[in-house]
């Protein structure tokens, strides 16, 4: 085992190195990131293969391996205990199961649930201080997301209020998303006037991994509480393609009407957009407003949806067809797929990558979700694009000829 560690911890091994040695450890892991995180804590190398490594573990079917980890690192330095806390929860994620759960089971170690506790009320001390630093804030409520303890969630909903930096309040709702209380749907829709709108994608985007938080996003909408022109087009497209007949019936209703189904007369009629004069600046604010999400040129955006570089070079009416009418040529491989996972966790996005063991999804501004293959219940494919249909009723006539004249003119779409 030296000589792994050696290479683990060598700043001139490869990424291929490193994960050829991490699928080397095999049965071995949980016994591997002790090693590792004794021997390297002073390596600048240390977090990113021992956050690794620690998923390995949790990924593990057997959660005598994680209760190893998790009593042998009681020790180590506070930063050291946060990395291998987010990668054993990372893989007990991946398999359906929670930290959380590990933690407060009768199979627990004797005193395990105590000794965290201290870890992560110290952490929601950090997570409130309005004068510590915010990537050591940030760093805490990552941890926060693996917390037993029920003050955590009470704690974090006080920072969703207008005077709390909105990286704070993002990262808020993805760690309550995470701990997935009962009254999450709830405690994050209350508050939900005083939202900006990206903190109101975030609970959106949340609360859709459930099928009962969907549920109350419908009944919210339909009660005045949640304004339609509230819920971005890509999220009424997962609702209307939800997997749940009933949800998909109720968004019907909803938002049903606001598309046209013919999106060749779409087309068609806004044939006029062509022969105005687009303005590539006013163009990029297009972009970053409407494309950003999915799409990246330069250093706006993010890379999800298909490489741009590939359409520039089309006409201004083939891009005009792509935009309006996303699912006519559709590349297959960027179709959406729902996992449905054996808790009833459920997963939308483009399949980014497969393994033997696992299927990554990837969806707007990056975001993906690793799903062991042993802890999925169905893979559904929509049969359509991750672009939704509908952003004319977004955009003026105007705003796609920018757009499509800042799409031809960028030099660094990727």
């Amino acid at each position: 085992m030296n000589g792994l560690l050696d290479l683990a911890l060598d700043s001139k091994s490869t990424p291929e190195i490193k994960t050829a040695l991490l699928s080397s450890v095999g049965e071995f892991a949980d016994q591997f990131t002790l090693a590792l995180v004794q021997r390297g804590q002073q390596n600048p190398q240390l977090n990113s293969i021992a956050l690794q490594s620690a998923i390995l573990v949790g990924s593990d079917k057997s959660d005598g391996s994680t209760y190893h980890v998790l009593q042998g690192i009681s020790e180590l330095p506070t930063g050291v205990q946060q990395t291998v806390l987010r990668g054993l929860g990372e893989g007990l994620s991946r398999r359906g199961t929670t930290l959380r759960a590990l933690i407060t089971s009768e199979k627990a170690p004797d005193n395990l649930a105590d000794n965290l506790a201290v870890l992560f009320t110290s952490a929601e001390a950090i997570a409130k201080d309005s004068k510590a630093a915010l990537p050591n804030r940030i760093s805490a409520m990552q941890l926060l997301a693996f917390s037993h303890t029920s003050s955590t969630p009470q704690v974090l909903q006080t920072l969703l209020t207008p005077q709390t930096p909105q990286t704070i309040q993002l990262q808020v709702v993805q760690t309550l998303g995470a701990i997935n209380s009962g009254d999450l749907s709830e405690g994050l829709l209350l508050r939900w006037k005083g939202y900006s709108p990206l903190v109101r994608r975030e609970v959106i985007d949340v609360l859709l991994q459930s099928t009962n938080n969907a549920e109350t996003i419908l009944a919210s909408i339909e009660a005045g509480v949640i304004q339609r022109v509230e819920i971005e087009r890509d999220k009424k497209q997962l609702l209307l393609q939800h997997p749940n007949k009933a949800i998909q019936s109720r968004s019907q209703k909803l938002f049903g009407n606001e598309a046209n189904t013919d999106r060749a007369a779409v087309v068609q009629a806004h044939q006029s957009v062509l022969e105005l004069s687009g303005r590539p600046t006013q163009g990029r604010e297009v972009f970053r407003k409407k494309c950003s999400l999915c799409h990246q040129a330069g250093d706006l955006g993010t890379q999800v949806a298909p490489n741009l570089a590939s359409v520039k070079n089309k006409s201004a009416a083939d891009l005009l067809i792509s935009i309006l009418d996303p699912n006519r040529e559709a590349q297959p491989n960027f179709n959406v797929y729902t996992v449905i996972t054996l808790q009833g966790k459920v997963l939308t996005g483009i399949i980014a990558s497969e393994t033997a063991t696992s299927i990554t999804l990837k969806r707007a501004e990056g975001k993906q979700d690793v799903v062991l293959r042993s802890n999925i219940d169905e893979l559904i494919s929509s049969g359509v694009s991750l672009m939704p249909v509908g952003l004319e009723k977004e955009l003026s006539k105007q705003d796609l000829a920018d757009v499509i004249a800042f799409i031809k003119q960028s030099k660094e779409l990727k």
